[in-house]
């Protein structure tokens, strides 16, 4: 049966995927290594040709009739162009909406969860980047039913109903472990080694027509074929996508794209409108061998691109496009600035940013953006550009919704006229914890109980009257609630957090007045 099964991935190199396009065509994959409880990650390239309502990408779930509450885990689509991602157990379940996903066009999708992180248990990824987050905590389970039980693949079957997807899949991995931003991003258009750790199913689909979809982890939990003949197996055009340029000048683009081993080589189409109603001269270009294509020389301005891959032997006019990237170049210098100083300083309970420019050339708008560790780029301040001229010019930012003892990164970008966005270097700084001011305003008291469930007591003594902010932060600081943020008199005072739908673990309470500010751990346990 191995040496059957070792002939059957060697004997074609061609990259296959399966076109899911009947009522009851569908593959059936055994449970045991693919049920997942606390932690996955759900990986595949796509291509909806009709959005279905229900139907499945993939599916480990059954669901009770009466109040579509759903167990297990799954990837559907849905009318009106959306994907869902669900999950659930007995008691709770779990539904995320990603909108406005296109048709006929190959697309890879990631899903992370992991139970036990404070937030964003549920994490997104669409062509290697997050397009959405969510706090989710639920412990996966999986009651049998009438339906066949374990994985589905281009099917949901709500036994005696099966509701089957519209469209080609490709490149299907779980995971048993949580895979990171960069893990994903570097990988999805790449072999990976069947042996790699938390890999618990691997199906890339390049084989010969078969019954089997082959399983290439160590697991070798292949799937069954249900309803399907040797014309589901197709030539596939997933592993390639468009990207954001990050090489534009005044006259110069560089247009970048995901690329695939598989394909001989690609063709490249540049256009001045979104709807490719004209390509811009000298376009269509064939024969690229690369995963970039320069362009000199050209006149200023926003263009649109695409590309598609090409294999020896099929018919170029017959080749799907990728989706449409948008690039502009820059109307004038190479820089919008010329960025003199950007530092970051921790000044007692803020971190003070500061920047300062030589020259602005079409300066439109400045963003600053913070991260943590755990989290990724998010925006906390913006202002108006200089436009044009040759002053010096200083900026200042003072960051308060911190965390002392957390790290923060923060870089800074400026955007031209003509959207093009050039980023700064990338500092780091952190508060000390439970810097206090000698002059002090208030004291905390106590907090009790202290770990608690369902709410717990804050008192504190206000020396002299003040303004005071009391909140309530995560570890990895993010803002989860505001308890007040009032003008007190001298005087004792105390508040009741009594929090909803958090997991449990460690949080951060801080108190701020003007002069001094203080944080104190707080341990919820449900």
């Amino acid at each position: 049966m191995l040496t059957l099964l070792l002939s059957a991935i060697f004997a074609s190199e061609t990259p296959n995927c399966l076109l899911f396009e009947n009522n009851d065509n569908y593959v059936h994959i055994d449970n045991d290594p693919l049920k997942f409880t606390t932690r996955y990650t759900l990986e595949c390239w796509f291509n909806v040709h009709e959005f279905a309502d229900s139907a499945a990408l993939i599916d480990f779930s059954t669901v009770l009739l009466l109040d579509d509450h759903y167990f297990g885990y799954g990837i559907y689509t849905m009318d009106s162009n959306r994907i869902a991602i669900r999950m659930g157990n007995f008691t709770r379940h779990f539904e995320l909406i990603i909108d406005s996903v296109k048709t006929n066009i190959w697309q890879h999708l990631a899903i992370t969860y992991d139970k036990y992180k404070n937030d964003e248990n549920v994490v997104v990824f669409l062509n290697g980047q997050v397009i959405q987050k969510a706090d989710c905590n639920i412990y996966l389970e999986y009651p049998e039913t009438f339906r066949p039980y374990g994985v589905f693949l281009g099917a949901y079957y709500d036994y005696p109903y099966i509701k089957s997807f519209k469209g080609e899949l490709d490149d299907v991995r779980f995971w048993s472990v949580l895979r990171t931003n960069d893990e994903i991003r570097n990988s999805m258009d790449i072999e990976i080694d069947p042996n790699a750790t938390g890999l618990a199913g691997y199906y890339t689909f390049d084989q010969e027509s078969d019954s089997l979809l082959l399983d290439l982890s160590k697991n070798e939990n292949h799937g069954k074929l249900e309803n399907m003949s040797d014309s589901s197996w197709q030539l596939s055009y997933a592993q390639l996508a468009v990207v954001q340029p990050s090489d534009v000048s005044f006259d110069r683009l560089v247009l970048s794209w995901i690329t695939s081993p598989s394909f001989n080589s690609y063709c490249v189409d540049l256009s001045p409108t979104a709807d490719f109603s004209e390509s811009f001269s000298g376009f269509p270009v064939s024969d690229v061998t690369t995963d970039y294509y320069i362009i000199d020389k050209i006149i200023p301005g926003t263009y649109y691109y695409r590309v598609k891959g090409h294999f020896e032997g099929e018919n170029p006019d017959d080749e799907p496009w990728t989706d449409i990237q948008i690039v502009s170049t820059m109307t004038d210098a190479a820089t919008a600035i010329e960025l003199i100083e950007f530092k970051v300083l921790p000044v007692k309970d803020h971190i003070l940013v500061t920047w300062q420019t030589a020259t602005q050339t079409e300066n439109a708008q400045f963003i600053l953006e913070r991260k943590t560790q755990n989290s990724d780029w998010e925006i906390i301040h913006e202002i108006s550009g200089a436009g044009t001229n040759s002053k010096n010019m200083s900026y200042e930012f003072k960051d308060k919704q911190l965390v002392p003892g957390v790290n923060y990164s923060y870089r800074l970008s400026d955007i031209s006229y003509s959207g093009t966005v050039t980023y700064s270097n990338i500092l780091s700084a952190s508060l000390t914890e439970n810097i206090m001011d000698n002059s002090q305003t208030f004291t905390l008291d106590t907090v009790y109980p202290n770990p608690f469930n369902p709410q717990i007591s804050i008192l504190f003594t206000v020396q002299q009257e003040t303004d005071i902010l009391i909140s309530i932060y995560s570890t990895q600081g993010e803002l989860l609630d505001v308890i007040c943020n009032t003008h007190f008199q001298a005087g004792k005072y105390s508040f009741i957090w009594a929090p909803e739908d958090i997991a449990s673990g460690v949080y951060l309470l801080k108190i701020n007045s003007k002069d001094n500010f203080t944080t104190h751990k707080l341990l919820y346990l449900k």
